[in-house]
């Protein structure tokens, strides 16, 4: 029997190469929008406000998966992280499980790739500055992933936490922390949204014409963006089940109709254009998708294969 190969966050964080990982995230993306995967939708236990989701996913040229993921915003406070979770691949030729991941840093890295895929299709050309709102895991992977791909020389981080923010800020060249979400905004050229707040971050009067948004956050009952900001711009989606309620969608879209928004996954097949405009305002509205997760895994999986890395038991 195949034996179960085991990655670690640090095997993770050694196979990451986030160029071949983007083009495995679009083709998920175009899987999904052409009508080839297959997924539930996402579920979720609630235990006393914190929450354990699972998703899974299936296409013939991505692979098959599962994703568990615990959201504990109880551990605020402790050394505890707020999400941990855990990846398995299959092989969807017999079923058997052959990949088992962990899941807490690789949904933080697999989220910022899918705003980096998003960003290179929908961000202007000469986009140059870019704020990050938010100081957790999803805003360090961001800044990493997308100061990585983009042509970015400029990062202004923001967040709740100024102390948190500046830290943060320290760990990357280029980078640095400013006092208010609003001078961080003010100017930008992508704004990426990495918060656990369930009401508007941002006055819709701060975004510059021809901005760049990727907001990553989905707490009810209102969401990071608000019903303003969503207004003002051309919205895009992984799946039409970002329009569904909470935990399958995003708060932010509950009063926008499968017409009003654009699947990713459609621009990168050519299907529908991006950017129309130069001062057309674009908002990518990540929910997070398990074909994602599974692509990401698989990509990881050849390549600890190819470098003989994690550590294999049997069942």
């Amino acid at each position: 029997m195949t034996p179960l190969r085991i990655l670690s966050t640090a095997d993770i964080e050694e196979l990451w190469d986030v160029h071949v990982i983007l083009d495995d995230v679009e083709r998920a993306l175009e899987n999904i929008a052409a009508g080839e995967a297959r997924w539930p939708r996402r579920t979720a236990i609630d235990i006393d406000g914190n929450r354990l989701l699972t998703m899974s996913g299936y296409a013939p040229l991505v692979g098959l998966g599962l994703k568990c993921v615990s959201s504990y915003p109880s551990n605020a406070g402790n050394d505890l992280p707020a999400h941990q979770g855990l990846v398995i691949l299959f092989d969807p030729e017999n079923g058997t499980p052959v990949c088992l991941l962990d899941g807490s840093e690789f949904t933080a890295m697999r989220t910022a790739v899918c705003s980096a895929v998003a960003a290179r299709r929908l961000a202007r050309a000469d986009a140059s500055r870019m704020a990050v709102i938010g100081s957790g895991a999803q805003a360090r992977g961001h800044v990493q992933v997308l100061s990585s791909v983009l042509d970015v020389d400029e990062v202004r981080i923001a967040a709740r936490n100024p102390a948190a923010a500046a830290s943060l800020a320290g760990r990357y060249p280029g980078a640095g922390a400013t006092s208010s979400i609003e001078e961080a905004v003010r100017g930008a050229d992508i704004v990426v949204l990495c918060t656990a707040s369930p009401v508007a971050v941002l006055d819709p009067s701060w975004i510059a014409p021809g901005a760049h948004i990727s907001s990553v956050g989905c707490a009810a009952p209102d969401g990071e963006l608000g019903p303003d900001l969503v207004r003002s711009g051309r919205v895009f989606v992984e799946s039409l089940d970002a329009l569904e309620p909470p935990p399958v969608g995003a708060p932010d879209l509950r009063a926008s109709a499968p017409g009003e928004v654009t699947l990713l996954g459609d621009v990168l097949m050519g299907v529908e254009p991006g950017r129309r405009v130069e001062d057309e305002i674009t908002i990518f509205k990540s929910c997070g998708h398990a074909l994602e997760d599974v692509a990401v895994a698989r990509a990881l999986y050849r390549a600890s294969i190819d470098r003989g890395m994690g550590a294999d038991i049997g069942l």
